[in-house]
């Protein structure tokens, strides 16, 4: 009886720590889209991923539209750390491409620090030109790069193993991303040079430095 008392109650103890365990590490919500008309709908529709979307053009110019645009929408909202694969690829004409070239140049994030500007790879990172917001936050990564003639691919990643990936095509990864994340042994290198256009610091209450992320305008800590 008693033996039968000691085995009951570890298999409720088991089941409620398996229980615990699906509730924290289970996925809340996964989407996966691959509509592009749908494209707008994801600066709303991720709130738990940790990016502003900076480099994504708000709308897709006309050529874009018009010459094909393939766009890859996977998230998930998993605990922690929410797990993200966001891909627009976007073929433009002359005049789109060269507008489209000269707001990634010129993009800045305001904050109560000032203005930080994008991070344009001086070929150190990427193998094509790219524009970076973030480059190895804590395993997320929001950047566009020049992938073909007036081609542009807008990419955000944020726990995104090499062999999870589906549609970042290999010309936009950064050129060391299969050696800084492996899921079994150690790294072959770490990812250096980090850059966050949405990280800035501030003064808490004491008057001490602190560092804040901010993915949108009106979102400031008060101090």
């Amino acid at each position: 009886m008693c033996n039968l008392r000691k085995s009951t109650r570890l298999l409720i103890v088991l089941l409620l720590a398996a229980a615990l365990t699906l509730a924290l590490c289970g996925c809340s919500q996964k989407t996966l889209c691959r509509d592009a008309a749908r494209f707008p709908e994801i600066f709303a529709e991720h709130p738990y991923l940790r990016t502003g979307y900076i480099v994504f053009p708000k709308t897709i110019p006309a050529s874009g539209l018009a010459n094909g645009t393939e766009f890859y929408d996977y998230a998930s909202d998993d605990f922690l750390d929410p797990t993200a694969e966001i891909v627009l690829c976007c073929s433009y004409d002359d005049t789109d491409f060269a507008n489209e070239i000269q707001r990634l140049e010129t993009l800045v994030k305001t904050s109560p620090e000032g203005k930080k500007p994008i991070l344009i790879d001086d070929g150190s990172r990427f193998s094509v030109p790219a524009y970076i917001a973030e480059y190895n936050e804590d395993f997320a990564y929001e950047y566009a790069a020049v992938t073909g003639p007036r081609e542009i691919t807008y990419v955000y990643l944020a726990f995104r193993y090499p062999d999870q990936l589906d549609q970042v095509p290999a010309a936009a990864l950064p050129t060391r991303y299969e050696q800084f994340y492996t899921r079994n042994g150690p790294r072959s290198s770490e990812p250096k040079d980090n850059y966050n256009i949405y990280e800035f610091l501030s003064p808490d209450k004491d008057g001490k430095m602190i560092r804040c992320i901010s993915y949108t305008d009106d979102d400031w800590p008060a101090n």
